[in-house]
């Protein structure tokens, strides 16, 4: 059984910003507060860094690695769907849970289908830093359709959601749960929080670029990031306050206590001359 003390995970940094010092600082935050960190699986292997708070993400032509890191992995994730290789992957590791990430482009529903009936107990659904994906549409209302298409075949409880892409404040995650998902993917706000200054356009992941501090401290990093993830927490717990839910897990998928915004802008103006209204 997966376990983390926090419903947010610390996704792996952009390839354009990566190393071996933003790696340290996000398995420390990581076990600071008890989540998980993502690194590719060649990062995982060359720094040694293998425990129960890092995800190898392995490439899914190498699924026969799975097992070769120990050390208390929770989890490993193929880094694209392939129903040979997670099966292969699940042989090579049958006491670690493997994973598997779902892009948010054409064809994703079936894949979804797909990775369920395989046996997929956790899918990492992935939208662009922009919050989009399949051909545009908007991340939040892809992970509601995953998670009532998950509801609607009778196995919403078998799946674990995570979802990483277009959350970039705090108010954002529970948002996110809310239509669906059971934990949110840091990213952008973990550089942000580091001080980076980006530049250009953000929304792809293999290409945005972020200027880092050059005297970036290990110690300190680790801090700032452990300080988010507490700042998020203690929001999260506020909100749950308000609507009367005792914990995050009662959270996922509750939409009957969710505002909707063109919901209620339809209630409010439908009747005014030039209301436009309909879907955003």
């Amino acid at each position: 059984m997966l376990t983390i003390q926090v419903p947010f995970l610390f996704d792996a940094p952009p390839k354009m910003v990566a190393s071996p010092l933003l790696t340290r600082i996000w398995k420390g935050a990581a076990e600071s507060v008890d989540t998980l960190a993502m690194f590719p699986a060649e990062t995982v292997r060359n720094m040694a860094i293998a425990g129960r708070n890092v995800v190898p993400i392995i490439p899914a032509s190498e699924a026969s690695t799975a097992g070769g890191f120990g050390n208390g992995t929770q989890l490993v994730e193929l880094d694209s769907w392939d129903e040979t290789a997670f099966t292969t992957a699940c042989t090579a590791a049958p006491d670690v849970i493997v994973g598997v990430r779902l892009d948010f482009d054409a064809g994703w529903q079936a894949k979804l289908t797909e990775m369920v009936d395989s046996g997929v107990t956790v899918i990492h659904l992935v939208a662009d830093n922009h919050g989009n994906g399949d051909g545009g549409r908007f991340a939040m209302d892809l992970i509601k359709e995953a998670h009532i298409s998950l509801l609607e075949s009778g196995k919403r409880d078998m799946v674990t959601l995570l979802g990483t892409g277009g959350v970039a404040a705090a108010d954002h995650l529970p948002k996110a749960i809310i239509v669906g998902l059971d934990a949110v993917g840091l990213d952008l706000p973990l550089l942000i929080a580091l001080q980076g200054r980006p530049t250009g356009d953000l929304s792809q992941r293999d290409t945005l670029r972020i200027k880092m501090p050059r005297k970036l401290d290990e110690e300190w990093g680790i801090q700032r990031l452990t300080n988010l993830s507490c700042s998020w927490r203690d929001q999260m717990l506020e909100i749950l306050g308000a609507m009367g839910i005792r914990e995050v897990r009662r959270l996922r998928g509750e939409m009957g206590r969710a505002m909707w915004c063109n919901q209620l802008e339809e209630e409010a103006f439908a009747d005014i001359e030039g209301f436009v209204g309909g879907e955003y």
